[in-house]
């Protein structure tokens, strides 16, 4: 959401390009909004917005090693951690969000879905008889 990165890295164009920032090459479906409220007003709704966040404390596998990737940090849980400082330095995480970190949770969809933490948050309750929680 910003243009500073943790790990900056000169040689490397394109660090806040779409998928890796909001300067340029975005995609279409995100056209209108960014000509309309800018780069700020995006990262506002973005802020404004209940977000859960979870990250696996085993996700350490690199993921993608493009430079513009590796500027955010050099595995998955690491970009994820400075994705929380990058929030902070933003004004702190958005009224309502929250942010897990499971334990033994790799970069599996399983893990984290299935994890208590990620059952919590879509309500999904073990011996629960189908209820809800």
């Amino acid at each position: 959401m910003t243009e500073d990165r943790p790990t900056p890295d000169e040689a490397c164009e394109g660090v806040d390009s779409y998928k890796y920032g909001l300067s340029e090459k975005l995609p279409g479906y995100a056209l209108a909004d960014v000509k309309t409220l800018g780069r700020e007003g995006v990262v506002q709704r973005y802020l404004a917005r209940k977000i859960h966040y979870a990250f696996g404390l085993a996700d350490n596998g690199p993921g993608d090693t493009r430079c513009q990737a590796t500027t955010q940090g050099a595995s998955h849980l690491e970009r994820g951690r400075n994705f929380m400082t990058m929030l902070e330095g933003l004004g702190g995480l958005p009224a309502g969000s929250t942010v897990d970190y499971v334990a033994g949770a790799t970069h599996s969809a399983d893990e984290m879905a299935f994890s208590a933490e990620g059952m919590e948050k879509v309500c999904i309750c073990p011996n629960s008889a189908g209820k809800t929680c």
